[in-house]
């Protein structure tokens, strides 16, 4: 009889920690919209450190800065396939968002890698703002394009990025 109480005690166990460890985007659930940073502080972009990309940007591209040019177009590109992404699916639809106003939830996507093709090896963590406390965070690996200049390769890789990340939040909030 005791058997029989561990066994069903350790099944009842087990089964809660897999749902509460499959369940981490429970909280979006109830959300319409999140708001979305850009983290390219420790970045290799284009087989440079950030820094050094960002003097290149200018010399190479009609004196157009990074901060300037380059991150906002990323993050346009990024929040407009995401968007699309979950208008496509017709789950809970969550819309990206570059205003932080009234937002209980941040997305992170923190940038290791980003080679001139777009190619784009990220950490995307789900936040809640103005707190350190990450609900879940997954290592992301996106496809770049393969025609075009610089930013609209990286743009493509963002858009990439940002389909991946719109399917998976998709299967996990239904």
């Amino acid at each position: 009889m005791k058997k029989m109480i561990l066994m069903l005690a350790l099944a009842f166990a087990t089964t809660a920690m897999y749902a509460q460890k499959n369940k981490p985007l429970e909280p979006l659930k109830s959300e319409n919209k999140i708001y979305v940073t850009l983290d390219f502080t420790d970045a290799i972009m284009a087989g440079m450190p950030i820094d050094i990309f960002k003097e290149y940007i200018p010399a190479h591209y009609d004196d157009k800065t990074f901060d300037g040019y380059l991150y906002p177009y990323l993050l346009d590109r990024f929040i407009s396939e995401f968007n699309d992404e979950m208008m496509d699916r017709k789950g809970k639809i969550i819309f990206a968002t570059p205003n932080p106003k009234d937002v209980k939830y941040t997305l992170v996507v923190k940038v290791h890698m980003m080679n001139r093709d777009g190619d784009t090896h990220a950490e995307v963590s789900f936040v809640e703002s103005g707190t350190t406390n990450v609900l879940v965070a997954n290592e992301y690996r996106a496809k770049g394009g393969t025609f075009g200049t610089v930013p609209n390769l990286m743009g493509e890789g963002m858009e990439n990025l940002a389909e991946s990340l719109g399917k998976y939040i998709c299967k996990n909030i239904r």
